[in-house]
């Protein structure tokens, strides 16, 4: 429970609030939050009831009020935030929802093969595309599918005219889906268990 809904419950608690005044209070949460969540809840909750039974029982205190007596207080510290850490690296995505599937299964095997990174930033290949005409590792497989790409958006201009907004990797997921774009994957760690 957020700090905005303690107070919320503890001002109806302890003053007469009506359903619409309650409502509102309910509604403004977040901006409630957004200012006492910096401060402990039992910092809070003690200057409401030194307000109630100091100041005023009959009319509930303004969140500035609150505020004021917080701020004022040598004692009441305020909470370090919460660290939260933004990953290193976007898996990248598609709002075309036609091809979303096909696209998140490349990005994902292009993650697997060390062309992209994974979400820390990190190159790990624990798979390789393969050239399914000749069975061989393709060794720079960006440029690989860049060259494939190309030469599908010639042979079928009419899959990608559709989308002139299309990054590379939306427009090699239109092409392997259109089945323009062919290429195998070779799971290493499978076949490192064949070998045992």
């Amino acid at each position: 429970m957020t700090n905005a809904e303690k107070f919320v419950d503890l001002i109806a608690d302890l003053y007469p609030v009506g359903d619409k005044q309650a409502t509102q209070m309910q509604h403004n949460t977040e901006e409630i939050e957004a200012e006492l969540g910096k401060y402990n809840w039992e910092d809070i909750r003690n200057k409401v009831q030194y307000f109630y039974s100091r100041k005023n029982d009959k009319s509930r205190p303004r969140i500035g009020q609150i505020l004021a007596m917080l701020e004022s207080d040598p004692n009441v510290q305020v909470k370090e935030p919460d660290v939260v850490l933004e990953p290193k690296y976007k898996i990248p995505t598609t709002k075309i929802w036609s091809i979303r599937t096909t696209f998140d299964k490349l990005v994902q095997v292009l993650i697997d093969g060390g062309v992209l990174p994974n979400a820390d930033g990190e190159y790990h290949n624990i798979r390789s595309l393969v050239n399914p005409d000749t069975d061989d590792v393709i060794l720079n497989p960006l440029q690989w599918l860049k060259w494939k790409l190309t030469d599908a958006m010639q042979e079928r201009p009419d899959l990608f005219v559709k989308f002139p907004n299309a990054t590379v990797l939306e427009g090699l997921a239109i092409a392997v889906q259109g089945g323009l774009v062919k290429f195998k994957v070779r799971d290493w760690a499978k076949l490192a268990n064949k070998g045992e």
